[in-house]
């Protein structure tokens, strides 16, 4: 998923749309190649971050969520 096509389908729909961010979700989530985070065992502190070139790493959930909703958030307020 690149930026350019997520920004882009930001700006064509409605932020307040009720369906928003479930539409958002199943354009990211809906292919596989686009999952850049693996949580395995929800009962974990832990999850994989993808880094490119078939690499994963380690890191906590708290720290990649946060991450993620402020590139999301900075994407929308775009």
């Amino acid at each position: 998923m690149t930026n350019k096509k997520i920004s882009e389908t930001i700006r064509t729909s409605d932020p307040n749309e009720e369906r928003f961010f479930e539409k958002m979700y199943r354009l990211v989530i809906g292919n596989p190649s686009n999952r850049c985070i693996l949580k395995t065992n929800m009962k974990l502190r832990f999850l994989k971050a993808f880094i490119g070139n078939k690499q994963w790493i380690r890191r906590l959930d708290n720290e990649l969520y946060l991450k993620l909703l402020t590139d999301i958030c900075e994407l929308i307020d775009e």
